[in-house]
């Protein structure tokens, strides 16, 4: 395929999945109104946001990008592969780890702003416990299974 065959199917998929979900979310509150008079100070609140998490995203590719430079440079691109290769694994955990915690975000808002903090620390602690299960479990599966992932993952040499 070409680049925009490509950009086209993405922008396909976001159009229909925009839809689907601005029906559904029509049809499941219908009370809910699209509205532009909101308060200027959001953009504000917004821009200190997202500053951190960008900053917080720039500095960590910085410093994955600048340790791999210098293991390449004083270790070899041998010894490299033994740096990257978990670091990836680790990452692929926590992106899994954090859209699944994503999911909680909701009921946290919403808990907090009724200001029930029995129940939010109920939902922290249960999703504590599932986060734990799930990275045990994950790293676990990994550290029994690695000859055979490996293997699959990259090749047999390696693994």
């Amino acid at each position: 395929f070409k680049f925009y065959h490509l950009v086209l199917w993405n922008s396909v998929t976001i159009f229909l999945s925009g839809t689907a979900f601005f029906y559904f979310a029509k049809k499941l509150q219908p009370e809910t109104k699209i509205n532009f008079n909101f308060d200027k100070r959001i953009f504000s609140l917004a821009a200190k946001y997202s500053i951190n998490v960008a900053g917080y995203q720039i500095f960590g590719n910085l410093l994955f990008i600048c340790e791999r430079i210098i293991i390449t440079r004083f270790r070899g691109a041998e010894d490299l592969a033994y740096y990257a290769v978990p670091m990836t694994v680790a990452i692929y955990i926590s992106a899994f780890i954090s859209s699944f915690t994503m999911n909680f975000v909701a009921f946290t808002s919403e808990f907090f702003a009724r200001n029930q903090l029995g129940e939010l620390e109920n939902i922290y602690r249960k999703a504590t416990k599932i986060v734990v299960a799930l990275i045990g479990f994950l790293c676990f599966s990994l550290s029994v299974a690695a000859k055979p992932i490996l293997t699959v993952w990259l090749d047999s040499q390696f693994a």
